[in-house]
């Protein structure tokens, strides 16, 4: 099982507001037929979280879609939560995101990483 760790950093008076770093860096590749581990922890000022949705998933328009059914979300706390990915893709499949922050009544969105589900080799 493969884990990345997402840091995302929030500081409402920088360009953009928000930063997401990945680690390992670069996207995320799931083998198929694996489950991998995606954490997800936030820093920024006092009042920043996750919204109760902190993923905004999109397809290759940037048009906002419903979650892969293979991908499910657990919210630990306002400052952080995980990803799980159980690939099992039929094909390869991009699946890009956007992670959301609230600060003082308003919503910012990150860059939009990708997580790539391999598809079966045989």
């Amino acid at each position: 099982m493969a884990t990345y760790r997402f840091n995302v950093s929030f500081d409402a008076a920088a360009e953009p507001s928000l930063a997401v770093t990945i680690n390992p860096p670069g996207n995320v590749s799931v083998p198929p037929d694996e489950i991998s581990l995606l954490t997800f922890a936030l820093s920024g000022p006092q009042g920043a979280a996750f919204p109760s949705t902190p993923i905004q998933w999109q397809d290759d328009t940037g048009q906002q879609i419903d979650a892969p059914p293979w991908l499910v979300l657990h919210r630990h706390a306002d400052n952080y939560f995980t990803l799980w990915d159980f690939n099992s893709t039929p094909s390869p499949t991009d699946h890009r995101f956007k992670v959301a922050v609230s600060h003082q009544g308003q919503t910012f969105l990150s860059q939009d990483p990708v997580i790539v589900n391999e598809a079966p080799s045989g």
